[in-house]
């Protein structure tokens, strides 16, 4: 029988990072109020059990900033009881806050969220925003499954219109707890033997009264969908539960594929696309088409012909995403191991790693600028990206093409470089048609919060 800081710490993992710019401050003090009132937990073990969830914050917090989460939690008064997550039938499938109520034929609005504040910005929400609930074996397949995928009061869209195992509409848009109250019953329209066609469900949630199922109206960026249909559904199920990626739920789809809700919780679109061609690329086979945020899967549950869509498994594999990239490459060194016949039939007239010179500068290696204060490291750095985005050498130092570079600045602002860039373009003599050739090879961002690891898994993504 596990105990109440080991149940704690199990709900905790399913509570996403604080992201600073994101709602990082409404995310920790759902955290907090989880543990302290939801689980009744100590300051101290409430402590112990934050500081580990913490490493995974864009940034992590200082201590003290925890501690006043936790002295916050304390002190505001909350609708539910104290310790109600640590009794009975709470303990598994209940969140530290309330639950919007509202009716199936005409939904109420969710509650927007609230305005998003970094962690240098004070912030007291009175109603936190919902993290996931963790999902009871003893709840019916579906509550499981809506449970496992979503956080209370998201809307969720189910399509239960279906020709020729094609959706027909965008689907019906509401909470999880609608959904759950009209049809949380095996028996139920939904489920019914003779629906055979199945039911399809969008795999991200959506904002509240924008039910168009575009891509442009998901809410958050939380799952990719990854399935096989070129492999055996065992050797697909082995391969997905072997992965070690965070997957919320894994599917059969009652066809002949294994649908998996791969968790990359990413800050947006872009990221996003980032994230999902890094799990494609990790396993040999995906169905490449699964390429958008909106996209379609199996509801568990429906029947699918002479088949029935069932759940599989629930929170399997890595707890995050920063976790799994971390196991991966911890795993995956087989790339270091250099033979002595690659040193031998080495080429390096033709290395196709080179980027620079004559392997000057190749993938994977680095370059440091090094100077002192105010002597124009700056101004050169952005000559040198400048010439060789556009293929031209820097003092005979040419690329083996034009390259495409990102440069990450932590201490010049917009501003500052935006005097070096018009400067070194107008020494340059640069052409409009160079200028747009600049736009499509070179890209500034500017970061000065993130350190450490949680800058290196910024400059990851």
């Amino acid at each position: 029988m596990t105990t109440l800081l080991e149940r704690a710490a199990l709900w905790l993992a399913k509570v996403p990072p604080a992201i600073s710019g994101s709602g990082g401050h409404s995310q920790t003090y759902t955290a907090a109020v989880g543990l302290v009132h939801g689980f009744g937990l100590s300051d101290t073990d409430a402590f112990a059990l934050l500081s580990d969830w913490n490493r995974s914050c864009q940034p992590p917090w200082q201590d003290r900033e925890l501690l006043h989460k936790i002295r916050q939690a304390n002190e505001k008064s909350h609708s539910k009881p104290r310790g109600h997550l640590a009794e009975g039938s709470h303990t598994q499938g209940t969140a530290p806050f309330d639950i919007t109520k509202v009716t199936f034929n005409k939904p109420k609005p969710v509650q927007a969220a609230q305005k998003t504040v970094g962690h240098d910005e004070p912030s007291a929400p009175s109603k936190p925003p919902a993290a996931p609930i963790p999902a009871s074996h003893d709840a019916s397949e579906f509550k499981r499954f809506l449970t496992s995928a979503f956080a209370p009061t998201e809307v969720v869209c189910i399509c239960e219109q279906v020709e020729d195992g094609t959706p027909m509409t965008s689907g019906s848009f509401l909470p999880i707890e609608d959904w759950i109250a009209r049809f949380d019953d095996p028996e139920s329209i939904l489920f019914r033997p003779d629906r055979n066609q199945g039911v399809f469900v969008r795999i991200n949630p959506f904002k509240p009264n924008l039910y168009s199922g575009s891509d442009n109206d998901v809410m958050a960026y939380r799952h990719v969908l990854v399935e096989f249909d070129q492999k055996p559904k065992a050797e697909q199920e082995q391969l997905l539960r072997s992965s070690g990626l965070p997957i919320s739920v894994l599917i059969d789809s009652g066809g002949k594929s294994i649908h998996a809700w791969v968790r990359v919780d990413a800050p947006n679109r872009k990221e996003w696309d980032a994230r999902r061609d890094l799990i494609y690329s990790s396993i040999p086979g995906i169905d490449p088409k699964n390429k958008n945020p909106s996209r379609f899967s199996r509801l568990p549950g429906a029947w699918r012909g002479a088949e029935k869509q069932k759940l599989l498994a629930n929170s399997i594999g890595a707890r995050s995403w920063e976790e799994w990239l971390t196991d991966r490459e911890s795993i995956d060194d087989s790339a270091t191991i250099v033979s002595i016949k690659d040193l031998m039939h080495f080429d390096s007239d033709n290395d196709p790693d080179n980027l620079i010179g004559k392997r000057w500068l190749t993938r994977g290696s680095s370059m440091i600028l090094s100077g002192g204060t105010g002597i124009g490291k700056s101004s050169l750095m952005m000559q040198i990206v400048i010439r060789w985005c556009l293929g031209k050498d820097f003092f005979g130092i040419a690329p083996v093409r034009p390259l495409k570079i990102g440069v990450i600045q932590a201490e010049n602002d917009k501003g500052d470089l935006a005097e070096a860039f018009q400067g070194v373009g107008l020494g340059l003599d640069i052409r409009p048609d160079e200028m747009k050739s600049l736009q499509q090879q070179l890209e500034f961002r500017t970061e000065a919060v993130r350190t450490g690891d949680a800058f290196l898994a910024y400059a990851r993504r």
